[in-house]
């Protein structure tokens, strides 16, 4: 959409981005695509006069169909992170909340990948044991600890993650 906050900044990228912390039985949900060799938390940019919770509720019901209903919140971390991608470095403010959904019965069995509900979209998402995230490629790289020990205020990070 063109109304999304992902700006072309001096030779670099600004993005804005929000994502969801969705933890059960011991697993998290995380978000993959066929043209990336990491995984991220499920979410997206938010939009122009969205605030940033009205984004994570959008991208949610796109992406994977959840109604209304979720649960969202608390915000979890507010993070600070400059990155290469794609060869050109990012500045992105990332805002990070709890979040669960009203109905989790769609995406109960944490063995399967479910595909993204958008049409043409190359996003995929699966569950994985928070006890062996270590085997996985997630970014941000905080994720590995701050996900088995989620903050009970909310916590501001500033991430250097620039090779």
């Amino acid at each position: 959409s063109m109304t999304m906050i992902n700006l072309p900044i001096g030779g670099g990228i600004f993005n804005y981005r929000v994502a969801g912390v969705c933890i059960a039985g011991g697993y998290v949900l995380l978000q993959g695509a066929d043209f990336e060799d990491f995984w991220a938390l499920p979410g997206g940019r938010v939009e122009m006069d969205e605030s940033s919770e009205q984004a994570l509720r959008r991208e949610l019901r796109e992406e994977l169909g959840w109604g209304d209903g979720m649960r969202v919140g608390p915000l979890l971390w507010i993070v600070e992170n400059f990155y290469t991608y794609q060869e050109r470095p990012y500045h992105e403010i990332g805002l990070y909340y709890l979040m669960a959904p009203e109905d989790p019965t769609p995406l109960a069995d944490k063995a399967l990948t479910y595909p993204c509900h958008e049409p043409d979209s190359h996003l995929f998402f699966r569950w994985f044991p928070l006890a062996t995230l270590e085997t996985t490629a997630i970014k941000p790289d905080f994720l590995y600890t701050g996900l088995r020990d989620l903050p009970t205020t909310t916590h501001h990070l500033v991430l250097h993650e620039r090779v």
